[in-house]
C-alpha cells in the first residue's frame, strides 16, 4: 500500500550505572491501515568495560615551608 508509516522503537536489557551490560532495540513499523511488519527487526547492543588504565603517583617528597616557591 502507499500509506504513511510510523517508526516505533523499544529498548529493553540492563546497563550499569558505569553504562556497561546490554540493551536490545526493537523497531516495529506501523502503516497508516494499522498493519504492522512481519519481521521484526533487532539490534542487541554490548558495552563493555575495559580496564586496561593505570594510575602512576609521584614519589613522595620532604621539605620546609621556606623551600616552597
Amino acid at each position: 500500500d502507499n500509506c504513511e508509516v510510523t517508526i516505533t522503537e523499544t529498548i529493553t536489557g540492563n546497563v550499569n550505572s558505569c553504562g556497561v551490560g546490554s540493551f536490545t532495540r526493537t523497531f516495529t513499523a506501523t502503516d497508516g491501515q494499522g498493519l504492522t511488519n512481519v519481521q521484526v527487526c533487532q539490534q542487541r547492543i554490548t558495552v563493555y568495560g575495559i580496564h586496561d588504565y593505570r594510575i602512576t603517583f609521584p614519589t613522595d617528597e620532604e621539605g620546609t615551608c621556606a623551600e616552597v616557591p
